[in-house]
């Protein structure tokens, strides 16, 4: 998570939390980015973090690639609170 509108949050990438792999997450404001994941594992591992505290947001790589600025609103947002 480079976006200079994001520099204030501290993202790690490729973070194990328990017996899986997220590709970024903001341990301060319990937010993990994922891109988009095979149905199978994304829902064992909706579950596994919602069951820590963490809130979840799947950005598909299209979205990312075509739409990056609504991707870094809706981060922002979320990591204000709203």
């Amino acid at each position: 998570m480079r976006a200079r509108s994001l520099r204030s949050y501290r993202f790690a990438n490729q973070c194990e939390i328990g017996p899986f792999v997220v590709d970024h997450v903001c341990a301060e404001h319990a937010l993990v980015v994922d891109l988009t994941r095979p149905a199978t594992e994304a829902q064992a591992r909706a579950k596994f973090l919602e069951s820590l505290g963490y809130r979840i947001v799947i950005v598909s790589r299209r979205e990312l690639y075509h739409r990056p600025d609504a991707v870094l609103l809706k981060l922002r947002r979320l990591l204000q609170g709203g």
